[in-house]
């Protein structure tokens, strides 16, 4: 994903997650302990982009946001993602030896600390949503939305169909569901939280960001798709798919004064 759209200040986030991290379980100081801290930023510190708590950022300063209420929020969503990036990682669903270019959490610390990671992640995530929502009475939307979009109508329900999905399936609309839960679940997240916050915002823009979400996070996977030349493009017509996306996804941007991600959508016109 071409990230120059993105203006908001990559270095503050990352300083926010080091010194989240560097406190779990600083009471302890079991060797058992120490390794988990160690895998766990091993994991979250591997090079990713944080493309989704970066795009959080910016939707919520175009809301007016409190900037280190949405470093809790882009946290908890990119502990989420890490979380599940672990575990697709293990030799029971994609057996990956590598991401990004190093050994992958269970090759580096092996199976059972790799699945205490993303275990831990994931629960810790919570911890941190709901300091974002701190003297808010918003939390309860909130935590139903990280749930949904994370869960078995989310994330998750996207692992196992795509898990159960036959191998060069033709089926087009089984792949769109798959990064309608999976990669659109997320994005959604990094559109819905901050508009949680907002509290004034109506139902009718709150749906419409959340609609802007989901189509970021189809055209940014069919765009990884396309870009690592995967097979099963050649069945489907996915440029023109592209293309009524990002004109829709234009549409909303500017409709919600998400100005921002408007250089997104032409970027994503003329690529292919």
């Amino acid at each position: 994903m071409n990230l120059n759209f993105i203006k908001n200040d990559f270095l503050g986030f990352e300083n926010f997650s080091k010194d989240y991290l560097s406190g779990l379980g600083a009471d302890e100081f079991l060797e058992g302990t120490a390794l988990l801290k160690e895998a766990i930023s091993y994991s979250y510190f591997s090079g990713g982009k944080r493309i989704r708590p970066r795009v959080l950022c910016e939707v919520g300063r175009s809301l007016d946001l409190d900037e280190n209420r949405l470093y809790y929020l882009g946290l908890a969503v990119e502990m989420l993602h890490t979380y599940s990036l672990i575990h697709d990682d293990l030799p029971s669903l994609d057996n990956d030896d590598y991401r990004r270019g190093k050994e992958s959490c269970h090759k580096k610390f092996g199976e059972d600390l790799a699945l205490l990671a993303g275990d831990a992640l994931l629960t810790h995530s919570f911890e941190v949503l709901v300091q974002a929502f701190e003297g808010s009475d918003m939390l309860g939307k909130a935590v139903h939305s990280f749930v949904s979009h994370g869960g078995v109508n989310g994330m998750i329900g996207g692992q196992i169909d795509e898990v159960k999905l036959i191998k060069n399936s033709r089926d087009f609309s089984s792949y769109q569901s798959i990064h309608w839960k999976k990669t659109g679940g997320l994005f959604r997240l990094c559109f819905e939280l901050p508009c949680f916050l907002k509290k004034t915002i109506d139902d009718s823009l709150f749906e419409k960001s959340s609609r802007l979400g989901l189509i970021v996070g189809e055209s940014f996977q069919w765009s990884d798709d396309l870009e690592d030349k995967e097979t099963y493009l050649k069945h489907f017509d996915i440029i023109t798919h592209l293309r009524s996306l990002s004109n829709e996804g234009m549409s909303l941007a500017k409709e919600l004064g998400f100005v921002w991600l408007i250089e997104y959508f032409e970027w994503n016109l003329n690529r292919f």
